[in-house]
């Protein structure tokens, strides 16, 4: 019984997971896209190489990916390419024996979001949805 309840909102909640993870994910890729320079010496510096060619593209994947996310267009795409960025941030991370605690919890939960969204789509409340019912 409790269970159809919440059934009812698996839409509205993947809507609030879309736009958390979007408004997450564009936060951090704006700075990174206004400076691509210093994106990339930064990365550069962290020992992600090339940074030349990492940086701008996580720039270019966070700030317009995490929009597409929000607004549910090709959110599974867009998830998928999530899921890559931050399984490689995890890894990375892991192998330099970064903390879970200020080290790697956040890209974790990243993870699964991305995840979650990559195997169930953008939900009803997507652009997706209204393209698909439309056409």
């Amino acid at each position: 019984m409790i269970s159809q309840f919440f059934l009812l909102y698996n839409d509205h909640a993947i809507l609030v997971l879309r736009l958390v993870l979007g408004a997450i994910l564009i936060a951090h890729g704006l700075p990174k896209l206004r400076n691509l320079r210093g994106t990339s010496r930064d990365f550069e510096a962290m020992g992600v190489k090339p940074g030349g060619v990492f940086g701008p593209l996580a720039a270019i994947l966070e700030s317009f990916g995490g929009l597409a996310i929000a607004v549910g267009f090709a959110t599974q795409v867009a998830a998928g390419l999530f899921g890559v960025e931050f399984l490689a941030i995890t890894v990375w991370k892991f192998l330099r024996h970064e903390p879970l605690i200020g080290g790697i919890e956040l890209d974790i939960i990243l993870l699964a979001a991305a995840l979650l969204l990559l195997t169930q789509g953008g939900g009803w409340f997507s652009l997706d949805t209204f393209w698909r019912v439309r056409f």
